[in-house]
């Protein structure tokens, strides 16, 4: 495979103090909020790329940021505690601090509609939240030890994809229901990344046991293909929002793109010095910002 390699990166955004582990953009797409092992949340205004304001109180890595679809919460997570902090997304203010789970959370997603949030916590549960209100309005509840590490929403907002920290398999939880409804079984070891195709019927994968990304029919629940390229661990992957381009992040310290369509590789994004844990696509899919350590990178697309 022929290596296209791109320096294109047209915005650095210098701040954090460590990894930058979690990255999300408003509805708007003018404003970018960063979480870091450094224990802070970071707006940044890309019209400008100036950093506007940071948003403290956390005492330990912030694991997990999410903007609710109309831009106005940004919800965040991280190691200190047992709680989720819902932030006004314009002012940066705290609305108001959801408590419940009984160990870390460690992941966070908006469901499409906006009116539920989604947590992943270290004590066997999926919580869901209402997101106007901040009440407790379900819980799904798994297995005793799993500790759900990564969880997203899918487009349609009926299923959750989850992963948790002790085994390679992925969990599909109807949101309704609240059963455990498919498991996609391939990975050998931990999962270190999902992310849903706009389209809801693609969902794609990474794990610590190689560095390929597995594709994942959902309705049949079935691998359909792998995307081999990087040459160490896949850690963050992110669709655009057309659906038509994945990007993927590695400890090979590049951001890769593919076309779905035909599961080919684009393009090599390469800048990073250590390794890329986080993406995030502007919504309108013509910037992709980019997290490794101290750094955030952006991309122009178009």
């Amino acid at each position: 495979m022929k290596e296209r390699i791109s320096k294109n990166a047209y915005t650095t955004l210098e701040g954090h103090t460590s990894f930058v582990s979690s990255l999300t953009f408003n509805s708007e797409g003018k404003t970018l909020a960063s979480g870091s092992e450094d224990n802070t949340i970071r707006l940044w205004n890309i019209i400008t790329g100036e950093h506007s304001k940071t948003l403290t109180g956390h005492t330990g890595s912030v694991t997990s940021l999410a903007f609710s679809p109309d831009g106005k919460t940004l919800a965040s997570a991280s190691e200190d505690h047992k709680t989720i902090r819902l932030w006004d997304g314009i002012t940066g203010a705290r609305h108001v601090t959801l408590t419940g789970h009984r160990y870390n959370v460690k992941s966070l997603a908006f469901s499409p509609d906006g009116k539920t949030l989604a947590s992943g916590g270290w004590d066997e549960t999926i919580r869901l939240w209402d997101a106007t209100t901040g009440k407790l309005c379900g819980t799904l509840t798994a297995d005793e030890d799993w500790w759900f590490n990564i969880i997203v929403f899918s487009p349609d907002g009926r299923n959750l994809a989850s992963a948790i920290n002790n085994d390679a398999n992925i969990y599909l939880f109807d949101v309704t229901t609240g059963e455990l409804s498919d498991t996609l079984i391939g990975h050998a070891d931990k999962i270190e990344s999902l992310a849903f195709g706009p389209d809801g019927r693609t969902l794609a994968s990474a794990s610590q046991d190689d560095a390929d990304i597995y594709l994942w029919d959902i309705p049949t629940a079935e691998l359909k293909t792998t995307l081999p390229g990087h040459t160490g661990q896949v850690k963050s992957l992110v669709f655009s929002p057309d659906g038509i381009t994945l990007a993927s992040g590695g400890e090979d310290e590049t951001v890769r793109l593919w076309d779905i369509a035909t599961n080919k590789y684009l393009q090599t994004l390469d800048g990073h010095s250590s390794d890329v844990e986080s993406l995030a696509f502007r919504p309108d899919g013509q910037v992709l910002a980019s997290g490794s350590y101290e750094t955030i990178y952006l991309w122009d697309l178009s």
